[in-house]
Protein backbone atom coordinates (compact mmCIF):
# COMPACT_ATOMS: atom_id res chain seq x y z
CA UNK A 1 0.00 0.00 0.00
CA UNK A 2 1.24 3.51 -0.83
CA UNK A 3 2.46 5.95 2.04
CA UNK A 4 -0.14 8.57 1.10
CA UNK A 5 -3.27 5.82 1.97
CA UNK A 6 -2.21 5.37 5.26
CA UNK A 7 -4.20 6.00 8.10
CA UNK A 8 -3.31 9.24 9.76
CA UNK A 9 -4.96 8.47 12.97
CA UNK A 10 -1.90 7.18 15.41
CA UNK A 11 -0.81 11.02 13.87
CA UNK A 12 -4.16 12.44 15.44
CA UNK A 13 -4.52 10.67 18.71
CA UNK A 14 -0.91 11.34 19.91
CA UNK A 15 -1.22 14.81 19.08
CA UNK A 16 -4.70 14.53 20.79
CA UNK A 17 -2.83 13.23 23.68
CA UNK A 18 0.09 15.79 23.93
CA UNK A 19 -2.01 18.98 23.46
CA UNK A 20 -4.25 17.71 26.57
CA UNK A 21 -1.51 16.57 28.45
CA UNK A 22 0.01 19.82 28.00
CA UNK A 23 -3.79 21.83 28.54
CA UNK A 24 -3.86 19.65 32.12
CA UNK A 25 0.20 21.11 32.67
CA UNK A 26 -1.55 24.71 32.14
CA UNK A 27 -3.22 23.97 34.95
CA UNK A 28 -1.01 22.66 37.29
CA UNK A 29 -1.13 19.46 37.46
CA UNK A 30 2.37 17.69 37.44
CA UNK A 31 3.84 15.81 34.39
CA UNK A 32 3.48 12.56 35.31
CA UNK A 33 -0.27 12.99 36.54
CA UNK A 34 -1.04 14.75 33.50
CA UNK A 35 0.77 11.91 30.94
CA UNK A 36 -1.37 9.54 33.34
CA UNK A 37 -4.85 11.16 32.70
CA UNK A 38 -4.13 12.41 29.04
CA UNK A 39 -3.21 8.78 28.21
CA UNK A 40 -6.48 7.40 30.05
CA UNK A 41 -8.68 9.96 28.54
CA UNK A 42 -7.34 9.26 25.09
CA UNK A 43 -7.71 5.69 25.29
CA UNK A 44 -10.83 5.67 26.87
CA UNK A 45 -11.97 8.08 23.81
CA UNK A 46 -10.56 5.29 20.99
CA UNK A 47 -12.78 2.93 22.96
CA UNK A 48 -15.79 4.99 22.73
CA UNK A 49 -15.07 6.26 19.07
CA UNK A 50 -12.78 4.08 17.56
CA UNK A 51 -13.86 2.76 14.07
CA UNK A 52 -15.71 6.06 13.81
CA UNK A 53 -15.04 9.32 11.30
CA UNK A 54 -15.59 11.98 13.17
CA UNK A 55 -15.91 15.75 12.39
CA UNK A 56 -14.85 18.11 15.14
CA UNK A 57 -16.53 21.30 14.45
CA UNK A 58 -15.08 25.00 14.83
CA UNK A 59 -16.70 25.92 17.62
CA UNK A 60 -18.20 29.30 16.57
CA UNK A 61 -21.65 28.50 17.40
CA UNK A 62 -20.12 27.18 20.53
CA UNK A 63 -18.25 30.16 21.55
CA UNK A 64 -21.17 32.30 20.10
CA UNK A 65 -23.53 31.29 22.31
CA UNK A 66 -21.08 31.88 25.46
CA UNK A 67 -20.33 35.40 24.81
CA UNK A 68 -23.94 35.79 24.15
CA UNK A 69 -24.77 34.47 27.62
CA UNK A 70 -22.00 36.83 28.77
CA UNK A 71 -23.48 39.83 27.06
CA UNK A 72 -27.16 39.04 28.64
CA UNK A 73 -25.52 38.87 32.17
CA UNK A 74 -23.51 42.23 31.63
CA UNK A 75 -26.65 43.99 30.55
CA UNK A 76 -28.30 46.31 33.23
CA UNK A 77 -30.91 47.12 30.75
CA UNK A 78 -29.85 50.62 29.42
CA UNK A 79 -25.99 49.85 28.22
CA UNK A 80 -26.62 48.25 24.81
CA UNK A 81 -24.32 50.76 22.71
CA UNK A 82 -22.11 49.75 25.43
CA UNK A 83 -22.13 45.93 24.64
CA UNK A 84 -22.02 46.90 20.98
CA UNK A 85 -18.74 48.38 21.44
CA UNK A 86 -16.87 46.03 23.42
CA UNK A 87 -18.16 42.78 22.01
CA UNK A 88 -17.97 44.79 17.91
CA UNK A 89 -21.19 44.02 17.04
CA UNK A 90 -23.94 45.79 16.16
CA UNK A 91 -27.10 47.49 18.80
CA UNK A 92 -29.56 45.53 16.65
CA UNK A 93 -27.31 42.34 17.09
CA UNK A 94 -27.32 42.89 21.30
CA UNK A 95 -31.30 43.28 20.90
CA UNK A 96 -31.80 40.15 19.45
CA UNK A 97 -28.62 38.43 21.89
CA UNK A 98 -30.89 39.92 24.95
CA UNK A 99 -34.25 38.70 23.50
CA UNK A 100 -32.93 35.31 22.59
CA UNK A 101 -31.30 34.79 26.05
CA UNK A 102 -34.37 35.84 27.95
CA UNK A 103 -36.45 33.60 26.03
CA UNK A 104 -33.94 30.41 26.62
CA UNK A 105 -34.43 31.74 29.88
CA UNK A 106 -38.25 31.97 30.61
CA UNK A 107 -38.11 28.69 28.93
CA UNK A 108 -35.54 26.71 31.81
CA UNK A 109 -37.52 28.55 34.25
CA UNK A 110 -41.38 27.55 33.01
CA UNK A 111 -42.95 24.57 34.94
CA UNK A 112 -44.37 21.94 32.55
Amino acid sequence: MSKKYLSRGPELLQDFQSRLELNLREHGIKKEEATRISLSITQELTHAWGGQNIYFPKGTSFRAQSRDWQIFNEFNGSNHVELAKKYQLAIQHIYRIIALCRKKRKEKTEVI
